[in-house]
């Protein structure tokens, strides 16, 4: 039990740490403070700092697979789905706005390593796929893949600039009702029927 709470912790620092320096600003000491713990410690959990990371990035995976869940929720309307989808990332993406864009641009331009991860991106992208489908009707599987991208960017996007759209487009992420406006209007341009 207790070698489980130290490694909860351990992990939960590193997240911490990710969320608010980025992942490659990491260090085994910088855990080790966060976490409570000694050196010893996260090497005898873990065994390199590597290993660590990994295991926290699955833990943050994790966390993404909940919030995508959401666009799967049949007794809401996929726009209902979209729009509880967009306000959770943003919200995450506020709390740890390193740690979203340190995983997101890793991902940009090439397929993950790790087979399991890359499986889940790819299920993550049919799960945009399938609310295009869903909103405009299409049956074409690369009209809706076109769709999905689109859509796939017009989400992620905003999360990667962070507080930086504010200076280019005036819009504050951090307030719901320009969250709310900029989605209603990619809906009403990308996924129009």
């Amino acid at each position: 039990m207790k070698r489980e709470k130290t490694k909860d912790k351990i992990i939960k620092s590193t997240l911490q740490i990710m969320s608010k320096d980025g992942v490659h600003s990491i260090t085994v000491r910088k855990i080790a403070v966060a976490a409570k713990v000694n050196i010893a410690a996260i090497n005898y959990y873990f065994g390199s700092k590597d290993s660590l990371i990994q295991e926290s990035l699955k833990s943050f995976l994790e966390t993404m697979n909940t919030m995508f869940s959401v666009l799967d929720d049949k007794s809401k309307s996929p726009i209902e789905r979209l729009e509880a989808f967009f306000q959770q990332m943003m919200e995450y993406q506020m709390k740890s706005p390193a740690l979203t864009r340190s995983i997101f641009s890793g991902l940009i331009g090439k397929v993950p390593d790790d087979k399991h991860v890359a499986e889940d991106e790819k299920s993550r992208f049919g799960k945009f796929k399938n609310i295009a489908a869903e909103i405009t009707g299409l049956k074409d599987d690369e009209q809706i893949s076109l769709k999905g991208i689109v859509l796939m960017s017009s989400i992620l996007q905003p999360i990667m600039l962070g507080s930086y759209l504010k200076y280019l487009a005036g819009l504050d992420f951090s307030k719901p009702a320009d969250r709310k406006k900029y989605l209603d209007y990619v809906i009403n341009t990308v996924l129009k029927k």
